[in-house]
């Protein structure tokens, strides 16, 4: 039982340790800068991961459960798009904040972006394509009742 509580604590863990560095050794840099890889550490870090476990704990028996509890699918799945939206949602406020950050800073330029902006641009629009189909299987579901599969 400590067992699980531990590793279903680890996201948690590495978000704070995470924070923790972002204000320590960002924040001097710019207050609104420190806010991109704070929100991208929620989203990809703790809320994603998480949310995907959530959803698992089914077919792991509740094995990741740190309360040991047995929930029905339908929470699952609830807990499972809430987790998943505010991910979702903090990636977007991480781009949302570079943007206005180097607009701020008049450090837009029409050029090529770095690797990393580039990798960037690619992760947030697969995650927006996550975003549509997992609409259109939770539509589909609560239309008919039929799972769509994997």
């Amino acid at each position: 039982q400590i067992l699980t509580i531990l590793l279903s604590s680890i996201p948690f863990l590495c978000f704070g340790v995470a924070a923790f560095v972002i204000f320590t050794e960002v924040f001097n840099a710019s207050v609104l800068f420190a806010f991109h890889p704070l929100m991208m550490t929620l989203a990809f870090i703790l809320c994603f991961p998480y949310g995907s476990m959530i959803y698992r704990l089914e077919v792991f028996d509740a094995k990741l459960d740190p309360l040991g509890v047995v929930r029905p699918m339908e929470t699952l799945r609830r807990s499972h798009r809430t987790w998943q939206v505010i991910g979702a949602l903090s990636a977007l406020a991480g781009f949302a904040i570079i943007f206005t950050n180097k607009l701020i800073n008049k450090e837009l330029k029409l050029e090529l972006p770095s690797v990393h902006a580039s990798f960037g641009f690619l992760t947030l629009g697969l995650v927006l394509v996550q975003v549509i189909i997992g609409m259109i299987k939770i539509s589909k579901l609560e239309k008919t009742g039929e799972k769509v599969h994997r």
